[in-house]
């Protein structure tokens, strides 16, 4: 056999094999971890949502930019023992399916407008939106006045500054989709799931030499994976992998950031009167986002700001209690049936 038909024959030996044990992981994976709720149909896809509990008023769940539902077990698990509350996969990501439309804020909320409704959800909301999904929740506000009567905002997204960004600051973000659009090439010929299980076996070094090999850039895709998972309970960890092994999310990933900064410019703030709201920010906030956080809780007469101490970014995470307790203590929302769910 000549050396260039060994060229090209090893590596697409390789490819195949890993498109295979990228194949049968998949299916494994759907068998050994189902979605935990329902598919609620939307415009062009089916979106996971997770309902626990009962009562209103209801509390939906947002995630931040390529999170998912699996980021408010803790928070849900806990309110849940209190009244309805709601986390859900935007489409792309967790176990919904891929999305069909582009990701700007109309969509998306016109995405969760029908998750709503779809579920049959008569009675008063209550949104909790982390990071990016404070753009969403926001538009949803203004587009539904009535009927969301809380909102409470986790370290939302420094609007300001994404769209303010220098050139470098822009090449920064069409290179993080790049990345993402490779990291969607290296998980679909299985280098992602492998690499996973290496890392959560403990290997470290052979992870690292093969996303080197893989072109350089699979090293950081796969170094900001593993920093959200290990925030993540460890009974969720084999889902998160799961998940982070599958070609969309990256996609996903890579479309969002492709569209942020013009997602920045689809929202404007406007009064929300008295919309009882609180924004927390994390305790490494920097001043910019402080700013901003500072001038989102000016959008309501009612308006709070709430520093997160002993927490980073991922606050639903590192301090899920403050979330608990913050809906407690302004929502009214209480165990006790003779107390009113809410307080206006």
């Amino acid at each position: 056999m000549s050396v260039l038909l060994w060229v090209v024959a090893v590596p697409l030996v390789v490819l195949l094999i890993g498109a295979l044990f990228q194949a049968i992981g998949s299916a494994i994976d759907r068998r050994r971890y189902p979605p935990p709720g329902r598919l609620v149909p939307v415009t062009g896809a089916h979106l996971h949502a997770y309902s626990q509990g009962e009562g209103e008023p209801t509390i939906i769940l947002e995630s931040g930019i390529a999170a998912s539902s699996l980021n408010w077990r803790a928070v849900q698990s806990e309110l849940a023992q209190l009244t309805r509350v709601i986390s859900y996969d935007r489409a792309g990501f967790g176990w919904s399916e891929a999305a069909r439309t582009p990701r700007t804020i109309d969509n998306l909320v016109s995405e969760l407008e029908k998750m709503i409704d779809a579920l049959q959800i008569a009675g008063p909301l209550i949104l909790v939106a982390h990071s990016f999904g404070s753009l969403i929740a926001l538009a949803y506000c203004y587009r539904n006045p009535d009927r969301v009567v809380g909102l409470l905002l986790l370290d939302p997204i420094d609007c300001e500054h994404w769209r303010t960004l220098l050139p470098e600051g822009k090449e920064r973000l069409a290179i993080g989709a790049r990345l993402s659009r490779r990291g969607a090439w290296l998980a679909r010929v299985g280098v992602v799931r492998f690499s996973l299980m290496l890392l959560s076996a403990g290997a470290r070094t052979l992870p690292k030499w093969i996303a080197r090999m893989a072109g350089g850039s699979g090293e950081s895709i796969i170094s900001r994976i593993t920093a959200e998972i290990s925030k993540m309970p460890s009974e969720l960890l084999p889902t998160v992998r799961m998940h982070w092994s599958r070609p969309q999310s990256f996609e996903t990933l890579a479309h969002y950031l492709s569209g942020l900064t013009l997602c920045m410019n689809e929202v404007t703030y406007a009064s929300l009167g008295h919309l009882s709201l609180i924004v927390i920010s994390a305790e490494n906030a920097t001043e910019s986002e402080l700013r901003e956080h500072r001038k989102l809780v000016s959008l309501s007469r009612i308006g709070e700001h709430v520093i997160a101490e002993r927490s980073g970014h991922w606050i639903q995470l590192d301090r899920p209690d403050l979330v608990v307790s913050s809906l407690q203590r302004s929502y009214g929302v209480s165990r006790n049936p003779s107390v009113p769910l809410l307080r206006r």
